[in-house]
């Protein structure tokens, strides 16, 4: 799904210039946590949305190493991204 993803952005001529801006962590046991990370997309200079960035807030599941569990990411809410996207370019990353 992600290469999907990529290749249909590198296609359109979007670029995928992408900075990390403010970063939120709740630890809700100790070896879980809920991440909050907001980007800012940077459109290729050459695309027809060059200079209309736009932001968005992932929500990522977090759980750490444990007795028989290995650390890593468990989900990923991926609906403000979709959003901004489609409400700045018109189009879903897989369109």
């Amino acid at each position: 799904m992600i290469q999907a993803e990529v290749q249909s952005v590198l296609k359109s001529g979007l670029g995928l210039d992408m900075s990390i801006g403010d970063i939120e962590v709740t630890a809700y046991s100790d070896t879980s946590a809920i991440c909050r990370l907001t980007f800012t997309y940077h459109p290729a200079p050459n695309s027809e949305l060059a200079g209309k960035d736009w932001t968005f807030t992932n929500v990522y599941g977090y759980r750490a190493e444990s007795t028989g569990v290995a650390a890593g990411w468990e989900f990923v809410l991926r609906d403000h991204e979709v959003n901004a996207m489609q409400k700045a370019t018109g189009k879903r990353w897989a369109d």
